[in-house]
C-alpha cells in the first residue's frame, strides 16, 4: 500500500490464459440486474482488464463513479496464468481523507475553521478520517475477495 492506498497483488491460476480471459469476459457481459459476483468491467486490450462494483458511488459524469477500481493484467506463466492486480480507491475519497488530515493539523495548532470547542473539532476530524479509511480499506478488500472467489484464486507465494 502506498500513500494513495493502492494495493498490488499477484495471483496464479493453473488454467490456461484463454480460460481465465473467457471467465472475466463472461463476468463483464452479465446484465446489470445479475448481481451474483457484483462486479462489472471491461477489457482494455487482450491482456488488461478493469473491474468495479456494479453499483455506482455517484452519478456525475466527470467524477469517478465507483468507490474502488481494480486493474488487472493477464500473462502466461508456464502452463497456467499469472494475474497481476492493482486495486485503488476513488481519488475523491483519498483527496477528502488527506484534506481532513490537513484540517485536523491546522485545528490542532490553533487555526480555526469550524466553531466550537477544540476537542469537539479534533474528534470530528479524527472520526471522519477513520470512517473514510475504513470505507476505502473495506472496498479494496471486498472487490479483491470477490475476484478471488469468482476466479478461484489465492495469492501467489
Amino acid at each position: 500500500m502506498n500513500f494513495l492506498f493502492t494495493h498490488t497483488h499477484t495471483y496464479f491460476s493453473y488454467e490456461p490464459i484463454e480460460n481465465v480471459r473467457e471467465k472475466i469476459k463472461a463476468l463483464t457481459r452479465k446484465p446489470w440486474y445479475d448481481a451474483t459476483p457484483n462486479l462489472a468491467g471491461r477489457f482494455t486490450n487482450e491482456k488488461k482488464f478493469t473491474l468495479t462494483s456494479k453499483w455506482s458511488f455517484v452519478l456525475i459524469k466527470w467524477l469517478e463513479r465507483d468507490t474502488v477500481y481494480l486493474n488487472g493484467t493477464l500473462s502466461e506463466h508456464g502452463s497456467g496464468t499469472q494475474i497481476d492486480v492493482s486495486v485503488r480507491p476513488n481519488s475523491g475519497l483519498v483527496i477528502f481523507f488527506y484534506l481532513l488530515i490537513i484540517l485536523f493539523i491546522f485545528e490542532a495548532f490553533g487555526t480555526t475553521i469550524l466553531e466550537g470547542s477544540v476537542w469537539f473539532k479534533l474528534g470530528f476530524y479524527a472520526l471522519f478520517c477513520l470512517i473514510l479509511l475504513f470505507l476505502m480499506r473495506f472496498s479494496i478488500e471486498n472487490i479483491k475477495m470477490k475476484l478471488e472467489k469468482y476466479l478461484g484464486l489465492s495469492p501467489k507465494v
